[in-house]
């Protein structure tokens, strides 16, 4: 700023420019392993996992260029630069806000729970006859719909699963029931059912179903790309 009060400059390093980790190296993962969020992710019998995508480097690299974008913004009304310190650790722990909420509330500690959610019944992943299909039922309309949709009028009159809240304190009985009732459909069909009546539901795919699949061609989230010594490779750009 003393040779030229109107630079911006970025800095995105593991823990930061102030504070006792200012001087280590981090990755993503080590920011996801000291956040909290490794011992939240996973199966609960299982070990901790870290997420298969690097989101922690991926997100602080956004919030860099959205304060970049900030600081430019103020520099035209007033003439100054910023410095801009970003961290791994930061963009970490700011993802684990609503635990760290929660554990200040009621001394609640997250725990790993697979692909289901704390807050909602039926809301997780499940095996059918080829393929897993996530399924989402966040309200007590949906829980009925889906009910419905799926010829389930037993649990649909169900007292123990009348509302989230009960469908949450009989969450194993529930979770259970559904898993062999599920595995009876083939995934196109469950997928089908519940799409008519508006339930969030949708296949595990893999990457190479993922390249082929409507929605992302429709969108162009994946694109091939001429590199001289590769050829044509297919490549995902940002949104």
């Amino acid at each position: 700023s003393q040779i030229n009060p109107m630079i911006i400059y970025c800095s995105i390093s593991g823990f930061g420019q102030t504070g006792p980790y200012r001087e280590r190296p981090g990755y993503d993962p080590l920011a996801q392993a000291m956040s909290g969020m490794m011992l939240a992710t996973g199966e609960a019998d299982r070990p901790p996992v870290r997420t298969a995508v690097s989101t922690i480097d991926y997100g602080t690299g956004m919030f860099g260029a959205y304060a970049i974008a900030l600081a430019l913004l103020n520099r035209n009304k007033n003439g100054k630069g910023q410095k801009i310190d970003v961290a791994l650790l930061d963009t970490a722990v700011f993802y684990m806000a609503h635990f760290i909420t929660a554990y200040s509330l009621a001394g609640v500690l997250p725990s790993r729970m697979g692909s289901a959610n704390a807050g909602f019944v039926p809301y997780q992943a499940f095996q059918t006859k080829d393929r897993f299909v996530f399924i989402g039922v966040s309200n007590d309309k949906m829980w009925q719909d889906f009910c419905q949709a799926l010829g389930l009028e037993d649990l649909a009159g169900d007292p123990r699963y009348a509302t989230n809240a009960n469908r949450l304190q009989n969450r194993d009985q529930l979770v259970q029931a559904l898993s062999q009732m599920l595995k009876q459909y083939g995934s196109d069909e469950l997928v089908a059912r519940l799409i008519a009546v508006d339930i969030p539901v949708g296949p595990l795919l893999n990457v190479g179903e993922v390249v082929e699949d409507g929605q992302v061609k429709a969108r162009q989230m994946v694109v091939d790309s001429d590199y001289p010594e590769l050829g044509e490779v297919k490549i995902g750009p940002a949104p």
